[in-house]
């Protein structure tokens, strides 16, 4: 990998370029492999509201894993721009929603339901650009999903990326979310930046999840 800039816009650039680098075929093959991961996590088999996005193009598609936790009777949310606000929120995300492409062509419900506001959404899937161990994370800028991580009462925040996305160091700023934990097609951590959970380890996957269906 060659030198990382520490610095937002230049490490936005990075990522973006490489993203333009990287096949569909790729994109497609390691997403399955980061959805079975996400299946075997204690966090998703406990959940029963997820938070979770769609793809655009070069992230983790989650698609798999939407589709799996749909069989085991769970529910999904994906962010989804209002108009009235002209900011986003989260919006349930059923069977049979029509998607289009809104606002920075971003996949969205086509008729977005709105979840309620007392809503306990037990585990948030979070895509972006690139990550690091401690729980920092790079958005595409704008704060959009730092605000939407903050509308909802969430008991965890895992970050969704590939491996070639982990840097040694995000940079942050006193707004911005940290992720309790991060899910790559590699491996799965807990970040430790929420102080509750201890330090940053690898967590054990949860095999016996993945019964009730397979990728």
């Amino acid at each position: 990998m060659d030198p990382l800039p520490n610095h937002k816009p230049l490490l936005r650039a990075w990522a973006r370029a490489w993203r333009r680098r990287v096949s569909e075929e790729w994109v497609r093959t390691e997403s399955e492999r980061v959805c079975r991961r996400i299946m075997m996590l204690q966090q998703f088999a406990d959940a029963r509201i997820v938070g979770a996005y769609l793809a655009m193009a070069g992230e983790v598609n989650l698609d798999a894993a939407i589709a799996h936790g749909r069989r085991l009777g769970k529910r999904f949310c994906v962010p989804a721009l209002c108009r009235e606000t002209d900011q986003y929120a989260w919006a349930w995300f059923c069977p049979g929603n029509a998607v289009s492409h809104g606002r920075w062509n971003v996949p969205e419900p086509a008729d977005p339901c709105w979840i309620e506001e007392a809503t306990i959404v037990d585990l948030i899937l979070v895509p972006g650009l690139v990550f690091d161990t401690a729980g920092g994370r790079l958005g595409q800028g704008g704060g959009h999903y730092d605000r939407l991580l903050r509308q909802v009462p969430a008991r965890w925040r895992m970050g969704v990326a590939f491996e070639e996305q982990v840097v040694p160091q995000v940079p942050q700023d006193p707004w911005d979310v940290r992720m309790d934990g991060l899910v790559t097609n590699t491996r799965i951590l807990i970040t430790g930046a929420n102080p509750g959970r201890g330090q940053s380890r690898e967590q054990t996957l949860c095999p016996e999840a993945l019964e009730g269906g397979t990728l």
